[in-house]
């Protein structure tokens, strides 16, 4: 048994998350043009398209939370991710039949609320049915099977809502959002018996302050997510509108995110298990600060541009990686699901906050201070990395099963 959870349970909990990737790659496409048919009002469209991020800033720690409670024949996490699924994929389908623009909005809450329940017991489920010394490639095989769903689903999405409109691009989105799920959970992947072990805690606190390596990563990982808010989802605002880059560039660009990003998942595979979780975290964060930094050079060189957003994709998917990785080693295991929460909040928090804020800044002809913005965030989240912190106390129950 412990040679099959070794050779593929890191592929196999992988799966699910491509489900995940092509329903926040929707989001971006078909999300927009079924809102924009009961509405011609892009601060309504922005107001119901922020429901992801601002329902991840509370939903994933209370999803955690209680998951790290849950005792069933299941395990802890599996059947908070099945109900999650199960409902989103329903919500998603009413989409399609919601009359007016309030009507839609509600639903989408549900959606976005159900997506996110689900994903903060998935992602700590990763980390938990693997091997210790197999969490990063584990970690690494998740964001880029997510990784590969955006990219796959980009070129296809505009063809699925040609040929059946709100009503199949919704059925898709919500099969997609299923199989992959049903497909691994809850019996072919497992939770492992040595993994269940319940929090200690009777209520929820936020006691991470007490951890002082888990507010070094927290501060950092918001930094960071700060810096990606000022890139994917102000890249048309700013090289569209800003630089007068054409659809054509910003198109292909995005395919060479995804394109570079998908490649270093596939060869970077277990090079995160080999070195210090840390240091692998600095190199990821550093790669991803020098795209940044190359951002705000760019004037109206496409090839630049292109390099770029190359290289932007390789170190948000690097960093991404290297922040999940690094969670377990910092956080107790008895409240990983709690913590992975708490991480969650931080992320969805950062990208709500920034979008907003540039989003008004770039409004009001203040373009230029997009990239040092990034740039700063991106810096800060380097140098809070580096001291070498020490928990005065952190329980890990049952760390001797290890």
């Amino acid at each position: 048994m412990k040679y099959n959870v070794r050779k593929w349970n890191p592929f196999l909990i992988a799966i699910p998350d491509f489900g995940i990737g092509v329903f926040w790659a929707l989001s971006g496409t078909i999300a927009p043009w079924i809102i924009y048919e009961h509405t011609q009002s892009a601060a309504k469209v922005g107001i119901l398209l922020s429901l992801g991020a601002l329902t991840g800033i509370f939903v994933q720690v209370f999803s955690g939370v209680l998951s790290d409670r849950t005792n069933s024949r299941f395990g802890k996490r599996t059947p908070w991710i099945m109900l999650g699924v199960a409902i989103a994929a329903i919500s998603q389908i009413a989409w399609a039949f919601s009359p007016n623009y309030y009507v839609l909005l509600a639903v989408a809450f549900v959606t976005y609320f159900s997506v996110n329940f689900y994903q903060g017991p998935y992602y700590t489920m990763v980390m938990e049915v693997v091997d210790r010394d197999q969490i990063g490639f584990a970690n690494t095989l998740a964001r880029t099977t997510a990784q590969i769903g955006v990219t796959a689903i980009s070129f296809i999405s505009a063809y699925i809502w040609l040929k059946g409109g709100s009503y199949i691009s919704c059925i898709i989105i919500a099969l997609f959002l299923l199989v992959p799920t049903f497909l691994v959970l809850p019996f072919v992947v497992k939770e492992r018996p040595e993994n269940i072990i319940l929090s200690s805690n009777s209520k929820f606190t936020l006691d991470f302050v007490k951890y002082p390596k888990v507010l070094q990563l927290f501060i950092a990982a918001f930094c960071v997510w700060g810096g990606y808010g000022c890139l994917i989802p102000m890249l048309t605002p700013y090289f569209g509108g800003h630089l007068n880059f054409t659809k054509e560039n910003l198109a292909f660009g995005m395919t060479l995110y995804g394109v570079a990003s998908i490649c270093y998942g596939v060869f970077a595979g277990k090079l995160n298990d080999k070195f210090s979780k840390k240091k692998v975290y600095l190199c990821a964060v550093s790669v991803f600060f020098i795209a940044i930094l190359i951002g705000n050079f760019i004037t109206s060189s496409v090839f630049m541009f292109y390099l770029f957003i190359a290289l932007a994709g390789i170190g948000f998917l690097s960093t991404q990686i290297a922040t999940y990785t690094l969670l377990p080693e910092v956080a107790p295991r008895e409240r990983l699901g709690e913590f992975q929460g708490l991480l969650n909040m931080c992320l969805s928090l950062s990208q709500f906050i920034i979008i907003i804020i540039m989003g008004e800044i770039i409004d009001r002809g203040g373009a230029k201070f997009l990239y040092p913005t990034a740039t700063v965030l991106m810096f800060i989240a380097f140098v809070v990395m580096i001291p070498n912190l020490k928990d005065k106390k952190l329980h890990r129950l049952s760390d001797h099963l290890n």
